[in-house]
């Protein structure tokens, strides 16, 4: 029996050709010749079949019509270890022995009358380079060399198209699989419009951003989202024939009828048929617009802390001398003078004016915090005993302590600050008296900011409650601008809040309040709990 080798130099996968000795006949099909233009129904059927379908009844006419008993087709993988992976086999239900006997070009009988042939036809690109093999074996007497070079010529070089095709279609889906799934976990709305301005496919981004069923959004015209106000500009921008590079700040409808301020961008690209489309990107600006306020809030507070610098020490001075006048005075006046009770006055006020501006060099000195671990629930007792008295005796003060929420990192006399001014506002918004409830716990016992929410291990909450007369939540994003009070004039600085909020902030902290009209207020502050071993505040 003469054998002939045909290789596949990538990866080192080879394949053979082993046929039987020349039969008297070209080749005989139940004993029928089979002249060449047989070929014709065989390969007219196969140029329809496209993918796994064109490989699939390539087998099947392999094995039906020239008789052999398994035919195989094996690609290799375009990068991997080199080995055959079978695609299609002949017949359906073939076993892993009979494929590996195929790919390995084995064959069993010895003698001529139940001789086997087992032959291999390369599958090669468009650039020559192997992509895998058309394999099998059965019956020599069935099978010539002409016929399978015949074969081979007709059938390999429409196999390599075919199989360059399905690995194109296959990288394409897989592509397409990576984009679907990037646009998915994309915090953007991603959705591709058409020439009428109407959403053809949308990201799933959609839900999560304005509460729409991405489905539903499917044939929605773009500008029913945006907010009156703003169609103009979103509609000028999808008119724009390139508009790439372009972009507009628009509102957009949230499900509750709320809107929401996004940067809406547009850019042009092709589809697979040549035809331009558009795609459509919405970035939520809330975080940014909350970053700008946060900025113009600090540029503000250091332009008012320079001013009041500037008026506290001015003050001081004039304070100064009013206050040796109204004790010159006092020398010059007896107990029973009716001018002793003005001078009370005057050195009343003086008083009170120091005390202003001794506030407002406190807000505006920023004095670096030394941190030290501190026992919160010390401080709190220690507080709340010595603020009895100021607090008048109409006011209970009460305290909550848990010991989760033990040792903090901080400045131990800048929480006592902290302490101090809420305790005062909370008085004053009682002026009939009432309760105040000082309370400290683990972060996550009561509701958190985000930022807390994501490691809430981190933090614990101390917080400070009254029965008063509450916030209108109208004024409730204002309460810490400084020299910003709701008391009538003269009752309220505008700095005491200011300062809690400036407190909390330089210890990398986080201050919320929830108010009620009528229902009272709580300022929770959350401080960061210790992580590691600091030396005891003295």
């Amino acid at each position: 029996m003469r054998a002939t080798t045909l290789t596949l130099s990538d990866h080192g996968a080879q394949a053979a050709f082993v046929h039987a000795p020349q039969s008297t006949e070209r080749f005989s099909f139940v004993d029928q010749p089979l002249p060449p233009r047989q070929f014709a129904p065989f390969l007219n059927e196969l140029s329809r079949a496209t993918g796994a379908e064109f490989f699939q009844q390539l087998v099947e006419y392999m094995g039906e019509c020239l008789a052999f008993e398994v035919v195989v087709v094996a690609e290799l993988p375009p990068a991997g270890d080199g080995q055959l992976r079978p695609i299609a086999t002949y017949p359906s239900d073939i076993t892993s022995g009979a494929v590996m006997r195929a790919l390995m070009g084995t064959h069993g009988a010895s003698d001529d009358a139940n001789a086997e042939a087992s032959f291999a036809l390369p599958i090669n690109g468009s650039d020559g380079r192997p992509l895998g093999v058309i394999c099998g074996f059965g019956p020599a007497a069935n099978v010539d060399q002409e016929t399978m070079s015949l074969l081979s010529s007709l059938v390999a070089q429409r196999a390599g198209a075919a199989m360059e095709r399905q690995r194109t279609s296959g990288e394409m889906e897989r592509k397409q699989a990576l984009f679907i799934g990037l646009a998915a976990e994309t915090q953007d709305v991603v959705g591709i419009v058409d020439a009428d301005g109407c959403f053809t496919v949308v990201s799933p981004a959609i839900e999560r951003v304005l509460g729409f069923c991405p489905e539903t959004c499917t044939g929605y015209p773009v500008v029913e989202l945006v907010h009156p106000l703003d169609r103009d500009s979103v509609a000028a921008l999808l008119r724009i024939s390139d508009a790439n590079g372009y972009f507009v700040e628009a509102r957009l409808r949230r499900t509750d009828g709320t809107w929401l301020t996004m940067e809406v961008s547009v850019a042009e690209h092709h589809n697979d048929d040549g035809q331009p489309i558009k795609v459509l990107s919405a970035r939520d600006l809330t975080n940014v617009r909350q970053l700008e306020d946060r900025l113009r809030q600090s540029q503000k507070t250091e332009m008012i802390g320079r001013l009041a610098t500037g008026i506290a020490h001015d003050f001081g001075n004039i304070l100064m001398v009013v206050r040796s006048h109204a004790d010159v005075m006092r020398l010059r006046t007896t107990q029973d003078d009716p001018r002793h009770s003005s001078v009370d006055a005057i050195e009343e006020a003086v008083a009170r004016g120091a005390d202003l501006a001794r506030q407002l060099l406190a807000f505006t000195r920023h004095r670096e915090a030394e941190m030290n671990r501190v026992d919160l629930n010390a401080s709190v007792e220690q507080s709340a005993a010595l603020l009895r008295r100021v607090v008048g005796s109409s006011i209970q003060l009460e305290t909550r302590l848990s010991p989760e929420a033990r040792y903090v990192v901080a400045d131990a006399t800048q929480i006592e600050q902290v302490i101090l001014n809420l305790t005062l506002n909370a008085r004053d918004a009682m002026p009939n008296g009432g309760r105040i409830v000082f309370e400290t716990a683990a972060a996550g016992a009561v509701p958190m900011p985000p930022a807390v929410a994501a490691a809430p291990d981190d933090f614990v909450c101390f917080s400070v409650s009254d029965c008063g007369c509450g916030i209108p939540e109208h004024i409730q994003p204002r309460i810490f601008e400084p020299l910003f009070t709701t008391k009538m004039d003269g009752a309220g600085t505008g700095i005491g809040l200011a300062t809690v909020n400036d407190i909390v902030t330089r210890h990398s902290g986080f201050i919320e309040v929830v108010s009620r009209e009528g229902a009272g207020t709580r300022f929770n502050v959350f401080l960061r709990r210790t992580v590691v071993p600091l030396p005891r505040a003295s």
